[in-house]
C-alpha cells in the first residue's frame, strides 16, 4: 500500500523486514540497519499546527 501526501502522527512511515534463521542472528542485524536509517537516511522536520 502506497501513501503519499501528508501524514498523521502515528502513520506508518517506514516498514523493514529482516530475516534470519533464528532471533538471535536476525537482532544485530537489524539493530545495524536501524542505526544505519536513523544516521543516513531520516531527516526530521517538526511542522506545528498553524505554520
Amino acid at each position: 500500500m502506497a501513501k503519499h501526501g501528508r501524514f498523521q502522527p502515528g502513520d506508518d512511515l517506514l516498514f523493514i523486514v529482516v530475516a534470519g534463521d533464528i532471533r538471535e542472528n536476525v537482532k544485530p542485524v537489524l539493530s545495524e540497519l536501524l542505526d544505519r536509517i536513523k544516521s543516513e537516511a531520516l531527516t526530521k522536520r517538526e511542522i506545528r499546527a498553524g505554520e
